[in-house]
């Protein structure tokens, strides 16, 4: 990645927007502040949340499987014992930042956390992915994929820092139920 330039050069096929990064200004000033580098999700069956997330277009970046230590006191704070687990995380153009990790427990199955609300509150996280992808032919496989639509690809403007926006935007679940805002920009007009 460009990091002179990375405000221009964050992958347009997969931008995940789970918090606010500090961008380069327009004038090109040097990169400050965080950056997000991976969301990872916890996931009941990592093959079928691989398929899901690639056919958005994204492709597989690593996929590892380990052993976990419950014990280690760096392990992380699961609701049911796991030994083994695996990882696979799934990138757009950047292979450093604005990475999905699908993350599987391999030999104990974790417990939900919650029921699957009707509608969106706190502690609810949403990913936003702009895809170069054709919505229509995606949520036309939504359900097959283990996801549900939410809302259908819908057109939309908008107009922000990178100027006048024009696409598509739909709503869906992936399957395991996290919120997915999925967009294509079929045109952008800078500012000015």
């Amino acid at each position: 990645m460009d990091r002179q330039h990375g405000a221009q050069t964050l992958t347009p096929i997969a931008r995940i927007l789970v918090c606010f990064l500090a961008l380069a200004t327009a004038a090109g000033a040097a990169e400050t502040g965080p950056q997000l580098r991976r969301a990872t999700l916890f996931v009941s069956d990592v093959e079928r949340s691989r398929a899901f997330y690639e056919a958005v277009g994204f492709r597989t970046w690593l996929d590892w499987t380990g052993d976990q230590d419950p014990q280690n006191p760096s392990a992380l704070p699961l609701t049911a014992p796991a030994k083994k687990s695996r990882i696979v995380i799934v990138a757009g153009r950047d292979d450093y930042a604005a990475m999905i990790g699908l993350l599987e427990m391999k030999d104990s199955a974790l417990d939900s956390n919650r029921k699957m609300a009707e509608r969106l509150g706190i502690h609810d996280v949403m990913l936003v992915i702009e895809s170069d992808r054709d919505l229509d032919a995606f949520a036309r496989r939504v359900e097959v994929l283990g996801g549900a639509t939410l809302r259908p690809p819908t057109p939309y403007t908008s107009i922000g820092p990178a100027g006048r926006k024009t696409g598509v935007s739909m709503l869906v679940r992936d399957p395991d139920g996290y919120v997915v805002e999925v967009t294509h920009t079929t045109d952008l007009k800078p500012p000015g």
